[in-house]
């Protein structure tokens, strides 16, 4: 008997891999309304800030995880000419 996610089972002695890909959840994902909150008032924040900050809410999550989690969520960090960096929304949010 197989189980419902195509893998087999070492008690009935089939083994297959399971399907591979799929979309992941994230932990910060229930956070996202607090994340933008934060760099909307404070737009030069580091990631090991929001880390800390994170930390404090019971979220224990890495600085360069963060940093994953906003660019793929659009955001992006860019100096201007004066070398100040100005962080941005390059994408409207979606569904």
């Amino acid at each position: 008997m197989r189980d419902q996610a195509g893998g087999g089972s070492r008690a009935d002695g089939q083994l297959c891999p399971k399907p591979e890909g799929g979309w992941r959840y994230s932990k910060l994902d229930p956070h996202r309304a607090l994340l933008e909150r934060r760099i909307a008032e404070k737009p030069d924040i580091t990631m090991p800030e929001l880390a800390g900050e994170m930390a404090v809410l019971g979220v224990k999550i890495a600085p360069a995880s963060l940093s994953r989690w906003l660019l793929r969520h659009g955001y992006r960090y860019k100096k201007n000419a004066a070398g100040v960096g100005t962080r941005s929304l390059r994408r409207k949010g979606g569904a």
